[in-house]
């Protein structure tokens, strides 16, 4: 990955330290135990949930490392572009609003407390989404969402869950454009975890052992 560069320059002077360093190999990449630290207070931040201890929350974020890893290297190896820092910029703001009150004073605290930057969070939200625009774009691309499965599932999944409310909806043209939305969603991301299960099968990945699941 993007330290194997840095982490070969330094063999020589600091072999045990390197080792120490290395959560996991894949191919010729290399992911961190720093990364994999970072991912969980990332995670936890954008969770809106506390920073959990113990081996769980690290093997959890290995996992999410690897996928990310994965799906990186084939955006890169097909030349999609990267989402631009302005988009990232933005869902920072929308974030800072909704949870912070757009209290930047309050967001700050918040960072320190989790142990991060802003350049962590911008870096996290531009890959995130990136992510989601090259799997709709890899895998969503030319799927047809059949009327008859917008009414089945406007039936299941939103009518059974207003229906204890006694107020169901109606299936406007809006709410059926936004399951319509859903259901590619749900299409791309299923494609998205089959290809993942497939190319991890052809990929030499070692996990150090106390970070597998």
């Amino acid at each position: 990955m993007r330290a194997t560069v840095l982490l070969l320059l330094a063999v020589v002077s600091a072999p045990a330290e390197i080792i120490d360093g290395i959560a996991a190999t894949i191919d010729r990449g290399v992911i961190t135990r720093g990364e994999v630290r970072l991912n969980v207070r990332l995670t936890a931040f954008l969770n809106g949930e506390p920073v959990p201890e113990g081996d769980a929350a690290l093997r959890d974020a290995m996992e999410r490392l690897v996928e990310q890893f994965l799906i990186r290297r084939e955006v890169e190896d097909s030349r999609y572009p990267l989402a631009s820092i302005d988009d990232a910029r933005q869902m920072l703001s929308d974030i800072v609003r909704e949870r912070f009150g757009g209290d930047t004073a309050r967001y700050q605290r918040a960072l320190e407390e989790y142990g991060l930057r802003d350049d962590d969070l911008l870096a996290e939200l531009r890959w995130q989404i990136t992510a989601l625009r090259f799997i709709d774009v890899r895998f969503g691309s030319g799927v047809q969402i059949r009327p008859e499965e917008i009414q089945a599932y406007f039936q299941q999944e939103v009518l059974a869950k207003f229906r204890a409310e006694g107020d169901p909806p109606q299936l406007t043209d809006e709410l059926a454009e936004q399951i319509s939305q859903t259901l590619l969603r749900n299409t791309a991301n299923e494609g998205a975890d089959a290809w993942l299960r497939e190319t991890r099968e052809r990929s030499a990945i070692d996990i150090r052992p106390e970070l597998r699941r």
